[in-house]
């Protein structure tokens, strides 16, 4: 068990580690090797290798907590995801476009990380939602399924 919280606490930092990394330090990259794949740095390879291990310890935790409303867990990714997509499209998009044309490569070559996240996290907590109930608990004997 201690495991499991250790590597869960673990997620946070890895996940802002890589997302700072997949956002704003790897599309650089991106666009230095295109067409090609980038080649990232073995401390990069090894967090993105690392970090589904360590979303799946969180959500562990999450699970054997004595309390889990499901819902509000993927809400909150969904809103997460939400914001993020609209940073990306507001703001970092147009670096992104405006980096690869100094570059002289073609901006439709670049992919925009959070272009799928949040139509997928939008739909599995509406699915949830419409289907499974707003209430989950987990060890509490409150789960209910309508």
């Amino acid at each position: 068990m201690q495991t499991i919280e250790l590597l869960s606490w673990l997620a946070l930092p890895v996940g802002l580690i890589v997302i700072v990394d997949d956002w704003f330090l790897r599309s650089r990259r991106q666009i230095a090797a295109s067409p090609a794949p980038p080649a990232d740095p073995t401390l990069m390879k090894t967090l993105y290798m690392l970090l589904p291990l360590l979303i799946l310890a969180a959500v562990v935790r999450l699970l054997l907590a004595e309390r889990l409303d499901f819902s509000a867990v993927l809400f909150g990714i969904t809103a997460i995801t939400g914001v993020a997509w609209l940073l990306d499209v507001a703001i970092l998009r147009r670096g992104r476009t405006r980096a690869a044309r100094a570059a002289g490569k073609d901006p439709a070559l670049i992919p925009e990380p959070a272009r799928s996240t949040m139509p997928a996290a939008s739909f599995r907590w509406r699915w949830s939602s419409s289907c499974c109930g707003p209430s989950f608990s987990s060890r509490s004997g409150s789960l209910r399924i309508p």
